[in-house]
């Protein structure tokens, strides 16, 4: 509920108009900054899971790139030991 009734704030109320409504004024922006630091919060989780989620695709990617070089050389020198076969016959 309070991260909603952050972005409303961020997105479609005007701070300063509930401060000048506001009789308890300070309550108002406690209330605003708890509802910021609670977004700020959720944002650096998902940024945090984001990064680490992009070092894991990152390592398997390189995992299967070496993968893949090992490969193509196992290929091309089974090849070669073919050609070379076929050569001296």
């Amino acid at each position: 509920m309070a991260l909603s009734r952050a972005v409303q704030l961020s997105i479609t109320e005007d701070i300063v108009a509930l401060l000048d409504q506001a009789v308890d004024k300070s309550l108002i922006v406690d209330d605003y900054l708890n509802d910021v630091r609670i977004l700020l919060d959720r944002v650096s989780m998902q940024h945090d899971y984001t990064s680490v989620r992009l070092a894991l695709l990152n390592d398997s990617m390189q995992q299967c790139l070496t993968d893949k070089e090992l490969a193509d050389r196992s290929f091309f020198d089974a090849i070669n030991a073919n050609d070379d076969e076929a050569a001296a016959l």
